[in-house]
């Protein structure tokens, strides 16, 4: 049994209302991902603190979440005190803002023969790289490493890039327009 992540997505109006964005996404589970939005579940790297830390559901949600059947549940349910207080949301300025989107250099933990197959091709683009104070598992195959890119690269290739998109979409002016609201569950 293991934990997801539930996202649902709202743009701001220029009268100041936040309006639900109806789109699809698919999300692999990223226990370390999950840490770097709210430092729960996972493990980080020390360089790399969380984001932030759980902030609840906004008090300004859309209306047409807040009425929705199933999610309505769980927003009584976390009022009431029985949630795993793993609610939160961000807004896509957050996200650019964060040290997650900034290329740097790090160790961290991979297949060396995947390792091995990338500095060959040259490709410039992010290794995923396990963070290196991952509690001791069996890490046959794999080899601690320097790498450069993204510290989490399913937090920028899953959450912050189709962010983006939508942001265009919608033709949204500030990154602070666009928001998304999750929990883990």
């Amino acid at each position: 049994m293991g934990t997801d992540m539930t996202m649902l997505y709202e743009y701001k109006t220029q009268s100041g209302k936040w309006c639900p964005i109806k789109e699809d996404t698919y999300l692999e589970r990223d226990y370390n991902m999950f840490y770097a939005l709210i430092g729960r579940i996972g493990y980080g790297d020390p360089l790399f603190p969380p984001i932030s830390k759980p902030k609840g559901f906004p008090d300004d949600m859309s209306t047409e979440w807040v009425n929705d059947k199933e999610l309505k549940y769980i927003i009584e349910f976390e009022k009431n005190g029985k949630g795993y207080n793993c609610i939160s949301y961000i807004t896509l300025k957050e996200l650019i803002d964060s040290h997650f989107y900034r290329k740097t250099s790090f160790k961290g933990w991979v297949w060396e023969d995947m390792y091995e197959e990338w500095l060959k091709s040259g490709r410039s683009y992010n290794f995923y790289a396990e963070p290196v104070n991952i509690p001791e598992y069996d890490r046959t195959g794999l080899v601690l490493r320097d790498i450069y890119g993204y510290p989490n690269v399913t937090l920028v290739d899953r959450i912050i890039e189709p962010m983006k998109q939508m942001k265009q979409e919608y033709d949204l002016v500030s990154d602070s327009d666009i928001r998304m609201i999750f929990w883990l569950g």
